[in-house]
């Protein structure tokens, strides 16, 4: 597949090999590839209609992966630039949305202007629009116009945005073909259709032939032939029995975040391999960590390295000795052009062909890659310095924790309080809880480390890709100490 070839027609050249193969399959339905071509050529006519043509940037708001995958490729048709819908988008980009679309109940209009609906009327194509003469859209008229604006938190945990032109994009999806040898994999994606994890993978899995499946019971993932998973290490835990499967699923692949020993173990009761990927919107997969069970019974550990440079250097930007600790960079040919309108970060981010991810890495003699934390993973709590991973890690296996995320938060003359945000299990006592968890805290580490603030949340916020979101956290922090400081 060339760079220059409109990604589009190339998923028109796989349905016309197999038409009535399901593209997207759930326990409610299905839909075949042809029915799904037939969907992106519409909505590519009534882009068009609406005024869509190249240069344009069109925004998309629904929660339905069908429209999602729909609207990209009708983007591609259009030669349109296309971001998933976000009230801040041109606010932190110079880049302004031409055209907003969604879908939306009478009365419910989302808020703002240049909304157009996306109703039943574009089951059918548009006044003018003829079915046996299908319109011939212009795509791309350079490798180099932006198809896709993504975000990323980066390694500040502020949102940002970068664009990625067609090239960039027919190059990550390409370089995702090998997860999808055969082409009839099904492929259950828990990350959000819109979110980075799933984009390239999705395309390049219907690019193959294979099928998207959704849904969220391992019971239907069986009956439907699932072979591959692709999830966050919490998605993952919260899905799967105690028990295992009746049997074993080909892959799990686990990305957004890393994966520990204990979890890789239970995870191959009920999948054949485990995969830990790793890597970053802004350079995509850049390796996998592979995880099997020998013929010993032990588990074993093999990285597979991608089309990428990945090195691990001191803060003089000086390669380490293999099995030294360091700061991961990466580089490789479809690199982030950088961020848009935060010029610091990109600063900071990119430097001399290279991202550095924030990320703490190790390559050992065996040529096996491993993150040991970030950055700003590092706590100093009375003179005491903590890894934040493993003060999580700790709370997390407080009995009665379901999930729990810690930071440091000013209050009026306290500066760098430590804030413990804890979901607690269903019927767990809130007061038996901060009670085991100071006890393995202290034990753990030492007095200081104990949290001065336990707070108690329905749910821990998390980003797309699975990691917390911080930002978010602390919001919710404030606000719980605002309304007990107003009682």
């Amino acid at each position: 597949m060339e760079n220059q070839k409109n990604i589009a027609v190339q998923f028109f050249e796989t349905v016309r090999q197999h038409p009535e193969k399901p593209a997207l399959l759930s326990d409610s339905g299905r839909t075949t590839f042809v029915e799904l071509a037939g969907m992106i050529s519409v909505f590519a006519a009534h882009f068009e209609y609406n005024g869509v043509k190249p240069g344009s940037v069109i925004s998309i708001k629904t929660d339905d992966p069908q429209l999602i995958i729909a609207s990209l490729f009708a983007a591609a048709l259009n030669g349109s630039g296309w971001v998933y819908e976000n009230a801040e988008f041109e606010r932190l980009s110079d880049v302004q949305v031409t055209h907003k679309f969604a879908m939306w109940d009478e009365g419910e209009q989302p808020k703002g202007d240049r909304w157009i609906r996306i109703d039943e009327t574009w089951k059918r194509p548009p006044p003018g629009y003829a079915p046996d003469k299908p319109p011939r859209f212009p795509g791309y008229q350079s490798g180099d116009d932006i198809w896709v604006y993504l975000p990323s938190s980066g390694t500040t945990g502020t949102p940002k945005y970068m664009e990625f032109s067609h090239s960039n994009m027919v190059a990550r999806i390409r370089a995702c073909f090998d997860e999808f040898p055969t082409g009839d994999e099904k492929c259950v994606f828990l990350f959000a259709q819109h979110s980075p994890p799933t984009l390239f993978r999705a395309l390049s899995l219907l690019i193959r032939g294979g099928s998207l499946v959704y849904g969220l019971d391992p019971a239907v993932w069986l009956t439907l032939g699932v072979s591959h998973v692709f999830a966050s290490p919490r998605q993952i835990q919260e899905l799967l029995p105690e028990d295992a499967l009746p049997r074993k699923i080909h892959k799990a692949l686990i990305g957004g975040d890393g994966m520990s020993e204990a979890l890789a173990a239970a995870l191959l009761q009920n999948f054949e391999t485990v995969v830990n990927t790793y890597g970053a919107t802004e350079t995509s997969i850049v390796l996998q960590n592979r995880k099997i069970i020998a013929e010993d019974g032990a588990m074993r550990t093999e990285t597979l390295w991608r089309d990428s440079d990945v090195e691990i250097v001191d803060d003089a930007g000086q390669l380490v000795a293999p099995g030294g600790e360091g700061f991961v960079r990466i580089r490789n040919a479809y690199l982030a052009p950088g961020y848009l309108k935060n010029a610091s970060a990109e600063r900071q981010s990119f430097r001399d062909g290279w991202f550095y991810p924030g990320d703490k890495g190790i390559i050992t003699q065996d040529g096996v890659f491993a993150t040991i934390g970030r950055q700003t993973d590092i706590l100093n709590l009375g003179g005491i310095k903590v890894n934040i991973n493993l003060l999580e890690f700790t709370l997390q296996a407080v009995p009665g924790v379901k999930d729990a995320i810690v930071f440091l938060l000013d209050e009026e003359g306290k500066q760098n309080v430590l804030v413990a945000l804890i979901q607690a299990d269903e019927g767990a006592v809130k007061p038996d809880v901060i009670f085991e968890a100071k006890i393995m805290l202290a034990s753990a580490f030492s007095s200081e480390v104990v949290p001065d603030r336990f707070i108690f949340t329905q749910a821990i916020p998390r980003i797309a890709s699975g990691k917390p979101d911080r930002k978010a956290c602390i919001e919710q922090a404030k606000a719980a100490r605002d309304s007990q400081k107003s009682k």
